[in-house]
């Protein structure tokens, strides 16, 4: 009755009158302010209701016009209290919730004199009650004074009021003594199970946002991997042709746009693998990639179109004038005649 699976409206059916009772304004967007208003509301309109049976009853019935003024009395501030957590004001309404709890005991000791024990008892039933509700709406510490507040002040009455009597207060003292303090460990236990949760909660966002880093990771190693050589690291023949179209496409667009493409062979590479092996024909490869690498713009592109080591086969595109490009070539062919050295062997 005090809480709601959801705070968008939009994921919920239609509210029930309690829920429009108790709905917060609009103007709080805030979820869990959103719930903490809900909650006073709640608490003020179900004490409020419980009150207000209270005044006809003990005034027409039971001929006890002081206990019905009382409770008169805490049916308005119980009302005003429910008007405030209707509105942004709503944390005024906690104040107001305790202080027209306290005045219960407050009234009944001053105007109705019931001092014998369990008199006295059902008076500071309130106090316990008022507790229990400071430990959900207010913070641990706030509880703990309370506590010590109504404990001290049931131990001062003999010394206050002299009518009432020390044994008068033995039974209310025990009592509201053995509940403040079981209040006070089961508010502790519930901290202590938030805080696990919020931890708990917490851990589990950190260890999702570094699965979520890894998986990104894996899935971008794993594209670049669909896209380039893996013995060269250079562009394979997929992103080749995907680079080349869009060249060719903007070519189309716009015709001040040039770009060639170079087709390089690796001459007696196949006499490499079979006379040195496999080992020394990837190192040459590797090499080879690394010096045409070496001759190009960041604009430009190198890719690798042959199988791992027995077919080498290279071509270029470029996208500046063709005339730079017959230069590049130049470039490109000169270092590839230089001589090798591969794992301390010699090759020309």
């Amino acid at each position: 009755m005090f809480s709601s699976s959801s705070t968008d409206p939009s994921k919920r059916g239609k509210p029930n009158f309690w829920q429009r009772l108790v709905e917060p304004v609009a103007t709080i967007t805030d979820a869990a302010e959103r719930r903490q208003a809900r909650l006073v509301s709640s608490i003020l309109l179900t004490l409020g209701l419980a009150a207000s049976t209270g005044p006809a009853p003990q005034m027409y019935v039971l001929h006890d016009p002081l206990t019905a003024l009382i409770l008169v009395g805490m049916t308005l501030g119980f009302g005003i209290g429910y008007l405030f957590s209707r509105t942004e004001l709503y944390r005024l309404a906690v104040p107001l919730l305790v202080a027209t709890l306290a005045s219960w005991p407050a009234m009944n000791i001053a105007l109705l004199k019931n001092y014998n024990p369990s008199g006295l008892l059902t008076t500071f039933i309130f106090d316990v009650l008022l507790i229990v509700l400071c430990s959900t709406l207010a913070s641990f510490r706030t509880t703990i004074f309370l506590s010590a507040t109504n404990f001290l002040v049931i131990l001062l009455l003999p010394i206050l009021i002299p009518a009432i009597q020390v044994r008068d207060i033995i039974v209310p003292l025990s009592f509201n003594g053995a509940m403040s303090a079981l209040i006070l460990v089961l508010t502790q236990h519930r901290n202590l199970m938030e805080k696990d949760r919020l931890l708990e909660v917490s851990q589990a966002k950190e260890q999702l946002q570094v699965e979520l880093i890894e998986r990104k990771r894996a899935e971008e190693q794993l594209v670049y991997t669909a896209l380039h050589d893996p013995l060269t690291d250079l562009p394979n023949r997929l992103l080749f042709m995907d680079r080349l179209r869009h060249a060719m496409e903007r070519a189309k667009r716009h015709k001040d746009h040039k770009y060639a493409v170079l087709f390089l062979d690796l001459d007696r590479f196949k006499v490499v693998n079979d006379s040195l092996g496999h080992n020394i024909g990837d190192q040459l490869l590797i090499e080879s990639a690394s010096r045409l690498m070496a001759c190009l713009r960041t604009e430009d592109t190198v890719a690798r179109l042959g199988a791992m080591s027995s077919s080498s086969c290279w071509k270029m595109f470029k996208t500046p004038q063709t005339p730079y490009a017959l230069q590049s070539a130049c470039k490109m062919i000169w270092p590839c005649r230089m001589i090798w050295k591969v794992i301390g062997l010699m090759c020309l």
